[in-house]
């Protein structure tokens, strides 16, 4: 989903993203991007519960892709 894009540029996903948010008002938001390429699911899982989960997140956002 949002793997590999130029961060630098402010044109990647996350950026976009809480841009068209802050464009629609309300509370502010923070996207985070935590896209692993080559991953397995169950890594993931373990990924979001150890790591992203410290992150309070109000939303979670996830695509996989089931081409293996």
């Amino acid at each position: 989903m949002g793997y590999g894009l130029d961060e630098a540029a402010r044109t990647d996903w996350p950026s976009l993203l809480e841009t068209r948010f802050a464009q629609l008002g309300g509370n502010r938001v923070e996207v985070l991007n935590a896209a692993w390429e080559g991953t397995t699911g169950h890594a993931q899982s373990r990924f979001l519960r150890d790591v992203l989960m410290q992150f309070e997140p109000d939303a979670i956002v996830v695509e996989t892709e089931l081409c293996d």
